[in-house]
């Protein structure tokens, strides 16, 4: 058995803009700005209970060919409660376990270009 919480807040936004600019005397300006933004909220909660002891054998899964629904049995009476509690059987470190993630990004972005002919004399205008 798994319990299991999962909650999950994302935002992200994206916007650019891009203009090219054609000026005197063969100047070009490229004004490029951007914005982005991300927030991301995660809620975890994990409460793996099972057997108390590692049950392998004696599982049994049948997944019915036609109609019918798959089914699992376990060799325990999972509803008593002296034979069911937190598990990790896997060694995950997840014995009811608890995360609550937070996570924010942003990133401004200005680039200017400048473009002129080559070999020009900047004191000439």
């Amino acid at each position: 058995m798994q319990n299991e919480y999962t909650k999950t807040n994302t935002r992200d936004y994206s916007a650019g803009w891009n203009n090219r600019f054609e000026l005197a005397h063969n100047w070009t300006l490229v004004a490029d700005l951007s914005y982005s933004a991300a927030r991301d909220e995660v809620h975890d909660g994990y409460a793996f209970t099972g057997p108390q002891s590692v049950v392998v054998n004696g599982i049994g899964f049948n997944i019915p060919i036609g109609n019918g629904y798959p089914n699992l049995s376990v060799p325990y009476n999972l509803a008593d409660p002296t034979l069911v509690g937190f598990t990790d059987p896997d060694g995950y470190g997840y014995n009811g376990r608890e995360e609550w993630d937070r996570q924010t990004d942003t990133i401004k972005a200005v680039r200017l270009d400048v473009e002129a002919p080559a070999g020009m004399d900047f004191q000439e205008h």
